[in-house]
Parts: structure tokens; sequence; C-alpha cells
């Protein structure tokens, strides 16, 4: 029995007792828990481009890819005796993406910890919260930098699908004519490869290289007109229906690749005229299972695009876009570290070095209001 006055100890509550217990239980918070807190319908760059199975790790200072973007100009018509001039033209360019850099970070006071350490479970739901609200404001600044455009190519954010994919900015833009994301005005370039020098987005684009642009359109309203532009944009981007929608949800299913993006309100748009649909309108829109889908190809309706006027409707082929992290730092969580001017504070980071890349981009296409 206890002595009056004499508490029992439950467990060791040295300093590093209890940093080794914060880290213990650090590492059983699951990330399943993490939804509880997030204010957001979807995260669909976390939760299906930035998936484990899917991104690319990677080394070095920067990323570097290589793409073909000249003709080589080898073929040609010949007398059969005609001399030969042999040659190698090199048709092949180099594009870098700088790595972007994210972390967030939890932090302890040593008798907040003390107050909770009475059990197992009361300390796991202590930490638990603290993980949630960290992992939140990491999410949501992810996620954000994942559907918009940096000021420019320095800024610290990650470079999101706009930046890739860049709208019509007139009614004649019809066609690959997506080039840089803001015209040009700080983006000279994307990833050192400059797709034009002049109108971008526009019939008049001009200069650099034609097949570093995504395909573009603009539309005026969801009716039977824009379900023309999709279908003429799906096939010049060479876009693929499942031969089954299922397929489009099957995880590893290169259908599962193929996603059709856009804000709440166009997919709303977008149902609503699928409910309606007459034979006039054809097999291409449809409902599934309470979503609509274009050629078995799934829209997702997500709320990080609520903001863009322009109504946006992103076709992306996520075989040539990708995610790309940093081997050793994909949500890499560090030791729990004492504060040096705060002996009672505790703080736990948790680091993500990323980037996207596109390694595609006519395969690439936006639809938008103009």
């Amino acid at each position: 029995m206890p002595v009056m006055g004499v508490p029992v100890p439950v467990r060791d509550l040295s300093d590093e007792a209890l940093m080794d217990l914060l880290c213990v239980t650090s590492d059983e918070v699951g990330r399943g828990s993490l939804e509880m807190a997030l204010d957001h319908n979807d995260y669909p760059f976390i939760d299906t481009i930035l998936r484990e199975d899917r991104l690319d790790l990677e080394g070095g200072t920067a990323i570097t890819r290589r793409i073909r973007l000249d003709k080589s100009g080898q073929a040609r018509w010949v007398d059969p005796w005609e001399p030969d001039d042999p040659r190698q033209v090199d048709t092949v360019y180099p594009f870098t993406m700088p790595w972007k850099y994210l972390q967030t970070q939890k932090t302890y006071e040593r008798h907040q910890v003390l107050m909770n350490a009475g059990s197992d479970q009361q300390i796991y739901d202590f930490v638990e919260l603290q993980e949630v609200s960290a992992m939140e404001d990491f999410c949501n600044e992810l996620e954000g930098a994942a559907w918009s455009v940096p000021a420019s190519p320095t800024e610290k954010a990650m470079w999101g699908v706009p930046t890739w994919i860049c709208k019509a900015v007139d009614a004649t833009g019809t066609g690959f004519f997506g080039g840089r994301p803001d015209g040009g005005t700080a983006w000279a370039d994307v990833a050192g490869i400059a797709p034009c020098t002049s109108d971008d987005g526009t019939s008049s684009i001009a200069g650099g290289k034609a097949r570093w642009r995504n395909y573009c359109a603009p539309y005026t309203a969801v009716n039977t007109t824009l379900l023309k532009t999709i279908r003429t944009a799906f096939k010049r981007i060479r876009f693929r229906a499942p031969p089954m929608i299922s397929k489009a949800f099957e995880k590893g299913s290169p259908y599962e690749n193929f996603r059709i993006y856009t804000n709440v309100n166009t997919s709303v748009l977008l149902e609503e005229l699928a409910e309606k649909r007459g034979d006039r309108y054809g097999a291409n829109l449809m409902l599934y299972e309470g979503a609509v889908v274009f050629n078995r190809v799934p829209i997702v309706g997500i709320d990080w695009l609520d903001a863009d006027t322009s109504d946006p409707i992103y076709m992306v082929n996520r075989t040539f876009f990708k995610a790309i992290v940093l081997a050793g730092d994909y949500l890499r969580k560090s030791k729990i570290y004492n504060e040096a001017n705060q002996h009672n504070v505790y703080r736990q980071y948790t680091d993500l070095t990323v980037q996207t890349g596109c390694t595609n981009r006519q395969r690439q296409a936006v639809i938008n209001k103009v």
C-alpha cells in the first residue's frame, strides 16, 4: 500500500526517459489517424501523386532529366548513286528542377509531458494531438503548392501542376500553346528550357521549343460544347480510356495514371450535365458511384482549385508527371531535441525534400475559361 502523500512512480520521468518516451510514442502514431484534423475534402496530390509506391527517389544537388525536342533530319529521299553525308545531330536537351524543402515541427513542454505520462493511452493521445496539428499544417502547405504557381522559379515553394500545364490566355489559344505559367514575366523558361518567347497561351505563340508546351483550350460554359473540347483534348494528348471504369481505380493499373482535375463547382456542373444528358451527349460523360467520369476517366473535384475563377480542367497523365523526393528525406522524423535556451522545451521536426517534374508536357492538357 502506498504511504499517504508519497506518489507511486508510474515510469522513469528523467529528461532522457521523457525524450525516449516521446520518440517511441511519436513513431507509434499511425498516418491513418491524421485525417481527423484535416479540413479539406481531399488531398489528391499527397494521396495519389506523392504516394510512396509512385514517387521517384533521387540524389544530387538538383533533379536533371533529358528530353528530345528537335528532329534529327536524317531521313531523306535520295538517288541510288547520290553521295551520302553521314552526320549525327544532338536533339536532346537537359532540364533541371531545383529541390524544394518543407518542414514542420512538434513542440512539447516538459510539464505537459509529465501531466500526460500517467498511462500509455494518455501519453499516446497527447502526442497524437501534437502530431495531427503539425501534419495538418504540413499537408496544407504541400497540397496548396501542388495546385498553384510560385511567383518565380526561385521561390521556396514547390512547382505545382499549373507550373507545367499552362492555360489558354484568350479565345484563340486552342492547341499546343501552353508555354510559361505567367506568360514570361518571371518565368522566362520552365526548368531551363524556353517553350516560347512571346504570346503564351494564344495561337500567336512564337519562339522556343514547340515540343516543350502542353495542350490548352478555352471554354465559356459547362455544356455540350465543352464536352467536345474535352474530347478533342483527349485525342490530342493521347489520353487512354480504361476498358472498364473500375480499372481506373485499381492500384497499380496503368489506367490509374490518367486523371482529370477541376474545382468543386465545375465538377458539380459536370455531374448535373451527366444526369440530364440524353443520347445527343453520347456515352463520354456519365456517373460512376456518385462521381462523374469522362470516357471512363475519373473527374476529381478538389476544393484547392475553388479560388481559380478560370475554372480550369486539368488533364494529367501521371505517367509523365511525377513527384520526386530526395532519397533519405521522405517525411523524415528527426530525433527529439532539448532546446538549448529553454531547458523544459523539446522539439521534433519532420522534413520533406521534394519537387515535381514533367517529362512530357505534350501529354498534358488544361481547359479553362477566358
